[in-house]
């Protein structure tokens, strides 16, 4: 997504060094970052359009982003299908122990995505985390294209005492701050592209967004899990 907005509004009218410019785009992003897809490329349609450019809607730039991204993910796909990888070595080191722990623990989990639902359901089955969820994955539908994190929170949980019961884990401000203003413990995953550190901008945005903890993994998810414990004033 970086790659494309950058390719599409370099050529415009701009002040912007070519940092600077990456900056701006990485902070539209992650602004929209948890809402879905269409939310990031109807920022780059007007970025272009106030730029004096040409654009042919938002529609056309999530169908070039579609295609960009399903030209990576669909070879991962097809080893997952035939099983010539595990699914461990494309999730975030130690997250199905995290989930494992969570759901011996007695928690219900729900999945909450910004990408299209039957994308979701999919990538679920191929990492062997369907299992944890038990249908409870909710993301945007032709039917929902207004679909809202903030919308299933409110489904999920009525009354709003009862959400400072809510854990969320997340990548994007939207989940964290969500959780974090109606009191629930928030856990940003900053993962760096090379995911062996936290990502200095993204820890950043999701701090300010109220994030109580950040992680770029879970190789050592009992250790989270005695934190997680502790803040929520529980015994192991």
């Amino acid at each position: 997504m970086r790659a494309q907005m950058f390719k599409a509004i370099r050529p415009l009218d701009h002040v912007e060094t070519d940092g600077e410019l990456m900056d701006r785009i990485e902070t539209w992003i992650q602004e929209n970052n948890g809402k879905p897809t269409w939310r990031q490329m109807e920022r780059l349609h007007l970025e272009v359009e106030g730029r004096n450019g040409v654009s042919h809607g938002w529609k056309e730039h999530l169908r070039e982003f579609s295609n960009q991204l399903m030209a990576l993910v669909n070879p991962i796909k097809d080893k997952l299908r035939a099983k010539s990888i595990n699914p461990s070595t494309v999730c975030v080191p130690g997250a199905h122990e995290l989930l494992k722990c969570l759901q011996l623990k007695g928690m219900e989990l729900h999945l909450v995505s910004g990408t299209a639902l039957e994308d979701v359901v999919e990538e679920l089955e191929l990492l062997g985390l369907s299992g944890f969820f038990q249908g409870r994955v909710h993301g945007p539908t032709p039917a929902n294209p207004d679909f809202s994190k903030s919308h299933v929170l409110e489904a999920l949980v009525p009354d709003p005492a009862e959400r400072t019961n809510v854990l969320g884990i997340g990548d994007g401000p939207v989940e964290i701050s969500l959780v974090a203003q109606n009191g629930g413990l928030a856990v940003g995953v900053a993962r760096s592209e090379c995911g062996t550190r936290l990502d200095a901008g993204v820890a950043k945005l999701l701090g300010e967004s109220g994030a109580h903890a950040l992680v770029h993994d879970f190789k050592d998810a009992s250790k989270f899990i005695a934190w997680l414990w502790s803040r929520l004033g529980e015994s192991p």
